[in-house]
């Protein structure tokens, strides 16, 4: 049975929005990490970027966006993306600070279901967000995004793994075969399940280590892409990608 806690979960996020309403606010929020973070904000979303594949005439569905980081920058390169996410805070900012023009439209969900017919959208992503929330909400999740989502489309989950499941009030490492587990009693496809980031990294060691200059990124990033499969072992977690279809 998951310990998570709906409410210690809201609260930590509410917070954490408060607190810095940009994207360190869904990155680490810990005093002191604003420097990692505007790594973290670059690896991740590149990752992102380049699984989604996205095209000019897509309708993306970014599920549990948060304050939007990554919305604005999926919808300069589709047609539209609808964000929606629990936290109200959250997409209070998303709305100020990280919209385009009429290519971003923000959604509070107050239920799980997201307000869309069915077989709307092209594609889905989540980024860190299923971690946070409980195995029964999450199979609701999944059977709701299956519904939402194009007979031809694709779902992209982007979660935090390890090993071995581990649990505390406020997030969840479960293991790759968890989640396959959840992804199959959804009645979905596993297309391909692959990590795309790990913690500790040699990329991320180095860039704290420089000065905040982002001409640096794509080198540090492509250090941490040449060593993201080796030695394993010393891996505290991964960020794996799940790429689901119906």
């Amino acid at each position: 049975m998951s310990e998570l806690d709906k409410d210690q979960v809201n609260d930590f996020f509410s917070k954490a929005a408060i607190l810095h309403p940009n994207e360190n606010a869904v990155l680490d929020v810990t005093e002191g990490q604003e420097h990692s973070n505007i790594y973290r904000n670059y690896f991740t979303a590149n990752y992102i970027l380049q699984n989604l594949q996205l095209k000019s005439n897509e309708i993306i569905l970014d599920f549990g966006c948060g304050v939007g980081r990554v919305s604005k920058l999926i919808a300069e390169k589709s047609f539209e993306v609808v964000g929606v996410d629990t936290n109200s805070v959250m997409i209070t900012i998303a709305k100020e600070k990280f919209s385009l023009n009429n290519k971003v439209r923000y959604q509070t969900l107050t239920k799980i279901t997201v307000e869309s017919k069915d077989d709307y959208f092209d594609k889905a992503f989540s980024h860190w967000v299923f971690q946070h929330i409980n195995d029964e909400d999450s199979l609701q999740w999944l059977f709701e995004l299956k519904r939402v989502i194009k007979s031809n489309g694709k779902i992209f989950l982007f979660e935090q793994i390890k090993n071995e499941s581990a649990e505390s009030a406020k997030h969840m490492f479960r293991s790759p075969k968890h989640y396959l587990s959840l992804i199959e009693k959804a009645e979905l496809k596993t297309i391909s399940a692959f990590p795309v980031m790990r913690v500790p990294a040699r990329g991320m060691s180095l860039w704290n280590k420089l000065p905040a200059w982002k001409f640096l990124l794509p080198i540090v990033s492509f250090i941490d892409n040449l060593t993201l499969n080796r030695k394993p072992e010393l891996a505290g977690y991964y960020t794996y990608c799940f790429v689901l279809s119906k």
